[in-house]
């Protein structure tokens, strides 16, 4: 998956300037040949975060992709976008009739298939910097938004164990069942942050996004937790990771870094080192 979420600045007479926007396309769709050529045989995904108007992503930015990978829209790739601009008075473009998101090719938003929207969210897991935690148990908060007679407890060990929080739980008192206070006012910024990992690890995701998830920890339990999450990688799970720390994503196949809302550079984490030595 490729998610791009960049700026539009606009002239001295309001028009917008979509160079960013297009170099940022003809980066990715580079991406998406390099990638058709190392065999790959999943279809990707490209999400505008947003655009400059309804219609950009199909008349701009499908274009370049396809140019620069050579492939097809709708075929070989599928692309989308969460929300585009939709402009008051305009009868034609509304929320309900706009294309956001597209999974093989239909929007996931279709009336016709209402199913496809829950399939989608169930499919991406989200750890963000700052974890809610319910006033209830470790377990129903690991497990947060199922029912206590639905929780699968033995769901719920393993993810604690892959978040490397399961040695703190099983030497409480309570151990899984202790209350974990208002907003988990009862624990550690660490100890919070890696049930909120833990949370999404047992929603069994095929895409986990962890933005500046592991911010509060230590590095010894960072590298504890990373190599956990290198051991669940797999052709079927895909890891997106924000961080400001390049030790975090040390392990990642692809570094994107990003500058005034701008990339960088790309490669490799050790790439990156080499370019800033």
């Amino acid at each position: 998956m490729f998610i791009l979420t960049v700026p539009t600045p606009i002239d001295s007479a309001k028009r917008p300037d979509l160079t960013p926007l297009e170099k940022a396309s003809a980066t990715v769709g580079r991406a998406l040949k390099a990638r058709a050529a190392q065999g790959a045989t999943t279809t990707p995904m490209v999400i505008y975060e947003s655009t400059v108007y309804p219609g950009a992503t199909e008349e701009v930015c499908v274009p370049i992709l396809e140019r620069e990978s050579g492939l097809r829209f709708n075929t070989d790739f599928f692309c989308g976008y969460s929300p585009e601009r939709i402009n008051s008075g305009d009868t034609e473009h509304k929320l309900t009739t706009i294309i956001k998101v597209t999974r093989d090719g239909c929007s996931i938003h279709s009336h016709k298939e209402p199913e496809r929207l829950p399939a989608w969210r169930a499919a991406i897991a989200h750890v963000p910097q700052m974890i809610y935690l319910a006033d209830r148990s470790i377990a129903e908060n690991i497990a947060f938004g199922v029912a206590a007679a639905d929780l699968d407890l033995e769901r719920v060990k393993l993810a604690a164990q892959q978040a490397q929080i399961a040695e703190f739980i099983q030497s409480s008192p309570r151990g899984y069942k202790t209350n974990v206070g208002e907003r988990g006012i009862r624990l550690s910024g660490g100890q919070r942050q890696r049930i909120g990992i833990a949370r999404a690890l047992y929603k069994q995701a095929s895409v986990l996004v962890f933005d500046e998830a592991t911010s509060a920890l230590d590095n010894a339990t960072e590298a504890a937790l990373m190599k956990a999450i290198e051991g669940l990688l797999s052709r079927e799970l895909t890891i997106v990771m924000i961080a400001h720390r390049l030790s975090t994503v040390a392990r990642c196949d692809r570094v994107i870094e990003l500058e005034g809302g701008i990339i960088k550079t790309q490669g490799t984490a050790q790439q990156l080192l080499d370019v800033r030595a």
